[in-house]
């Protein structure tokens, strides 16, 4: 018997038993400079949240549903009402949620899920396709548009299987609902892997990855995901289509391109068809120092213009880089780095602390020419100015690469406002935007009447550009912090656009991007997807209010 859902914390981030403690330091730091009040209560107690009643049980969906599991009890409908965004949390974290699947489907074969949805079309339910729930864009909240339609989830969690492995073509067909951790499991036995690594990776399955065009830290040597798919069969309520599943064609306009990022308005995508490689048999790691952000990003331009780029490179700006050293243990080379003796030597060697900025890299690959690339890269930073940190501070990022979400649960608890945000541009208008979000965001911030941290860092790189990502902390107004939240993601969102940016690079549309997507695309483009929206969907069930109003 597979199992309905993954042991996760219902009100936060990740495994139960797992964490990411501030230390003490960094603890006492971010409480001091944002005046944080130290402490944020929340409800503990899944069984008690607050929900709307049920209007549809598993009595009501019984008579359509086959080889099907059904589930409304308050636990499994917590766990599928929303996703794992700042005003997500905020809400369960009150125990009160507005809105909630009124039931939630586990289909365990094709058949049941075409039967389900042909069944709710017939009967007006909205369905909202969940896989692993962590969308930060609102992506898979159990909205049912601007009707009183009961609400049916769609969880695809047994829907996981690996279907076939082939090694000639290296290629896999899998089931959506794949969790990342058990899909390179069972590719590793082949002597392959994907090698697509959100951070989400341990919690967040295929059908999401595909769903939402998801990037990947290793996207620059590996490619996105919309690089990685070969074909996939998606489910509506009135067809099933398979689109793709050739190496390459010119016959018509690409099909699975559609589908990649439509986010379930046009269809559930139950199966995909990737593109794998070998299991990396080296990983040359390292950080250097810049004296600047703008030198590290000229760096990266360089970097990127290369045939043989790192699998994974990262610039962090100069106050991201600041936090980073507060939060590396003490003892550790990095800490090491901030007492009296490691500024002074980085001083000798053109650099300082705080002021500077941190890059890292790791290739993965074949022994001969992947170490020969990572030599070849270290080269041409130093000659950009790069001071050699060793690879300490890359190993340390690269064991602690998904963990990190964990801290934005103790950044609540101590009170702050915390959120994500991401954006990508020419590197002609990487500076400007760079700056005008920054700027935006700090503003924001401090006019809710709360001191601003607001970090960025490169981490996917294009030869015509690169995305930013920036993390905004504040104190959270304790009586209601969405408000505060949205006025300070209006800021955000104005400036990515005027700035020249993408309203996202890997997040997703969701609900929470919607209406600046609709001013990214234009009217026109945004007729065109509503068109084929309503060709798969012509009663308007799937997903509402998602990617399009």
């Amino acid at each position: 018997m597979k199992s309905d859902t993954r042991n996760t914390r219902w009100w936060g981030w990740g495994a139960p038993e797992r964490s990411y403690p501030l230390p003490d330091s960094a603890r006492a730091y971010l409480v001091r400079a944002l005046d944080l009040p130290g402490a944020w209560p929340r409800h503990d107690n899944i069984e008690s949240v607050e929900l709307p009643p049920a209007r549809l049980g598993p009595d009501d969906v019984a008579s359509v549903a086959e080889n099907c599991t059904l589930r409304s009890d308050t636990a499994t409908r917590v766990r599928h009402a929303v996703g794992r965004s700042y005003r997500d949390l905020v809400r369960l974290r009150a125990g009160r949620l507005s809105i909630a699947p009124d039931c939630v489907a586990f289909p365990e074969s094709g058949s049941s899920l075409r039967r389900l949805l042909a069944s709710a079309a017939e009967r007006d339910w909205a369905c909202v396709p969940f896989g692993g729930g962590t969308s930060v864009v609102g992506g898979v909240e159990a909205l049912n548009g601007e009707t009183d339609r009961p609400v049916l989830t769609l969880s695809l969690a047994r829907l996981c299987r690996v279907l076939d492995v082939d090694p000639t073509s290296r290629t896999a067909t899998v089931e959506a609902g794949i969790f990342g951790p058990d899909l390179e499991a069972a590719l590793a036995s082949h002597g392959l892997t994907l090698g697509h690594f959100p951070q989400s990776f341990e919690f967040s399955t295929v059908g999401g990855w595909v769903a939402t065009r998801s990037a990947g830290q290793a996207s620059t040597g590996n490619g996105r995901i919309d690089d990685l798919v070969v074909g996939l069969e998606v489910d509506a309520p009135r067809h099933t289509i398979r689109a793709g599943g050739f190496p390459a064609s010119a016959a018509g306009p690409d099909l699975a391109s559609l589908y990649l990022g439509s986010e379930g308005r046009l269809g559930v995508i139950r199966e995909v068809t990737l593109r794998l490689r070998p299991l990396p048999r080296v990983c040359p790691v390292r950080a250097y120092l810049f004296p600047s952000f703008a030198e590290g990003c000229a760096a990266l331009r360089e970097i990127a213009a290369r045939p043989h780029r790192p699998t994974v490179i990262r610039l962090s700006d100069e106050t991201e880089t600041e936090l980073f050293l507060r939060l590396s243990p003490p003892g550790t080379p990095m800490k090491k780095l901030v007492h009296r003796a490691g500024r002074a030597l980085l001083s000798r060697r053109g650099v300082s602390l705080p002021g500077s900025c941190l890059m890292l890299f790791s290739f993965e690959g074949e022994e001969g020419t992947t170490e020969s690339a990572a030599r070849e890269t270290r080269r041409v930073l130093r000659s950009m100015g790069g001071v050699d940190l060793g690879s300490s501070p890359a190993r340390k990022w690269r064991s602690e690469r998904f963990a990190h979400p964990y801290l934005r649960d103790e950044l609540l608890d101590l009170g702050a406002l915390v959120d994500t945000l991401e954006t990508c541009t020419s590197w002609s208008r990487l500076p400007e935007l760079y700056a005008a979000v920054t700027q935006a965001l700090r503003r924001a911030i401090e006019e809710s009447a709360s001191a601003a941290i607001v970090l960025c860092h490169v981490s996917h790189l294009y030869t015509d550009g690169a995305s930013l990502y920036f993390t905004f902390m504040g104190r959270a107004d304790q009586t209601d912090p969405l408000p505060q939240w949205q006025r300070i993601k209006d800021a955000a969102s104005r400036a990515i656009l005027r700035a020249g940016g993408t309203i996202t690079h890997h997040h997703a549309v969701g609900y929470e991007h919607r209406p600046w997507f609709e001013e990214e695309v234009g009217a026109k483009g945004v007729d065109l997807l509503r068109a084929a929206a309503q060709c798969a969907d012509p009663t308007g069930i799937l997903n509402p209010e998602k990617l399009l109003s």
